[in-house]
């Protein structure tokens, strides 16, 4: 039996407004009508119950204070670069141990939580985000937005709001939104996470400063379903394999649009800050 397919979803860039050309209405998206049958033949295909009832409220951030007071005290031992492009998110962008290679002669600096939300970003943002004065920043988290029961409509919200509190700070500053990705273990909330995805495609068709980059479809094999080789052994997070997939999304955007800027960077240690 196989599993929902999850229809692929575009990369819009300001450059190209007719990609991703899509209109939401306020309370509802093409995954909206989704029926529970269907959610548990998914489930059931890779073996993990169907629980989600989208009712919970954000957990306390506080919990992740000793990670960004660790990630303050790096940063007085070892002072990261200004103008660089910051990737902020969950456990995989903590993972992604081959960042500044794989985005080289663009500097990076990398600060990942694991197990965060698009909630904890917004709560520590005057700590993990601003004082960086980053050039541009690359986004991942609603993932675990969605696995702790948060509703689409409320993550995105969150992350409106995380968007605007950056942008007010760092008016220049250019976003760039991934796309929740595929996962094995969490494949029943697949049509979920979509519903997420498509928020957060139309949230970046508001501003050209946004920019929405489709990191899940090359995670699926020929059939529309995850790729088994990309994942370890937990089938949430990725090995190299699937990381190499994203830089080979991911990178040549970025080079695109970033690169002009990179002299600006203000190199104060190495190219990158761990």
């Amino acid at each position: 039996m196989s599993p929902t397919k999850s229809p692929p979803h575009s990369t819009r860039s300001p450059e190209n407004n007719s990609i991703a050309d899509i209109a939401l209405p306020a309370q509802t998206s093409r995954f909206a009508i989704l029926t529970p049958f269907v959610a548990l033949i998914g489930a059931m295909a890779f073996g993990q119950p169907v629980d989600w009832q989208g009712t919970a409220d954000y957990r306390d951030p506080a919990r992740f204070e000793t990670a960004v007071s660790n990630f303050e005290k790096h940063d007085l031992e070892s002072s990261p670069p200004e103008g660089a492009i910051l990737f902020i998110g969950s456990s995989t962008i903590r993972r992604w141990d081959s960042l500044a290679t794989d985005m080289a002669p663009l500097t990076t600096i990398k600060r990942g939580i694991g197990g965060s939300n698009f909630n904890d970003l917004l709560h520590y943002a005057d700590r993990l985000v601003i004082p960086y004065q980053p050039r541009a920043i690359v986004v991942y988290s609603g993932g675990n937005d969605i696995q702790q029961n948060i509703t689409p409509s409320k993550a995105v919200d969150t992350l409106k709001a995380l968007v605007d509190k950056v942008l007010t700070a760092l008016p220049d500053c250019r976003i760039y939104i991934l796309s929740i990705k595929v996962s094995v273990k969490n494949w029943a909330l697949r049509p979920i996470e979509n519903q997420a995805n498509d928020m957060m495609m139309a949230l970046c068709e508001q501003d050209d400063r946004l920019q929405y980059i489709d990191v899940a479809s090359g995670m699926l094999d020929e059939h529309g379903e995850p790729n088994l080789g990309i994942f370890i052994e937990d089938r949430v997070h990725m090995n190299p394999a699937g990381y190499r997939i994203w830089k080979d999304i991911l990178k040549p955007v970025l080079v695109k649009r970033e690169l002009k800027y990179e002299p600006a960077a203000i190199d104060t240690g190495s190219r990158t800050n761990p």
